[in-house]
């Protein structure tokens, strides 16, 4: 089969009746313009052009029939262009996220929620995952947008660091009050039944290394899949729990829970927004991007 560069450089030729011309639309060289030209003539066995003193003219019956076959072609082509611009302009379709149950739950709900509202034919699809597990799901085109910890060094995603952050504290009930009072290590945790995320989170391999650096191996007694899991086991007394403060600022404000202070404290979270670079964004991307940048 005939490499389709060389009609689109057929078709310019045509058009403009001028190599130069042609070679000038297309930003190639007036001799990568005759080469293609000739390897055309070649491939089809026939020659499409005469020169004249008005320029380059089509062979007739050869290169009048096949610029008007070409010519259909290329007006397909735009059509294909003009459907793809149009249904990037258009609210409808499906928007596909992927984010934990946690932050949906005490981050973006709100928004997400409001942009239904605002665009009421536009689906939104919420999967709940990982962060690798989002990142696989971005680069098999199977979500639109991943909000997913940083850092990351994927080249193949583009990520913009989002005003979302996550501040681990340390809570218990109030049978650990007395901890509340003073200012504990880091090795004194280890002392206490700790509930954590679990371990294939990365929100927890970042905190092991985190306590690693400090000399301390952190060993916690009860890991589960969620941080309103371990909201509620923390509720539950008897153990001290690592999570972000935005999750329990109701517990926090009423006494449920108390925090215990820590020295060093521990590291500030940041989470990204991330698409697939190779993937083409709908309106629905575009605007609900927009959306989580404000």
């Amino acid at each position: 089969m005939v490499n389709l560069e060389l009609y689109r450089v057929f078709y310019y030729v045509a058009s403009l009746q001028s190599i130069t011309k042609a070679a000038s639309s297309l930003y190639i060289s007036q001799p990568a313009v005759s080469q293609s030209i000739k390897a055309l003539e070649t491939q089809l066995g026939s020659r499409l052009f005469v020169r004249t003193n008005k320029g380059m003219e089509l062979t007739d019956p050869e290169g009048i029939t096949l610029f008007g076959y070409v010519k259909k072609a290329i007006g397909l082509f735009e059509e294909g262009e003009n459907s793809i611009a149009s249904y990037q302009n258009i609210a409808e379709g499906t928007l596909r996220i992927t984010v934990s149950d946690s932050l949906f739950k005490h981050f973006l709900k709100d928004k997400i929620f409001a942009f239904m509202k605002k665009y009421p034919d536009i689906n939104v699809v919420c999967e709940n995952r990982t962060t690798s597990e989002s990142i696989s799901f971005l680069k098999s085109s199977k979500v639109d947008i991943g909000i997913i910890s940083l850092p990351q060094k994927d080249t193949d995603l583009n990520i913009v660091t989002s005003s979302l952050k996550l501040n681990y504290i340390l809570v218990g009930t109030k049978e650990f009050s007395h901890l509340s009072k003073t200012i504990i290590n880091l090795k004194e945790i280890s002392a206490y039944p700790l509930i954590m995320l679990d371990s294939s989170s990365s929100a927890t391999k970042s905190f092991q290394d985190f306590f690693y650096s400090q000399g301390v191996e952190l060993t916690p007694e009860i890991e589960l899949g969620s941080l309103d899991l371990v909201a509620d086991f923390a509720k539950m007394g008897g153990r001290l729990a690592l999570i972000p403060r935005e999750y329990v600022q109701k517990e926090l404000q009423n006494g449920e829970l108390i925090e215990v202070p820590t020295d060093p404290a521990f590291p500030v979270r940041t989470l990204g927004i991330a698409t697939y670079k190779k993937s083409t964004h709908s309106f629905a991307t575009k605007t609900f991007l927009e959306v989580l940048l404000k």
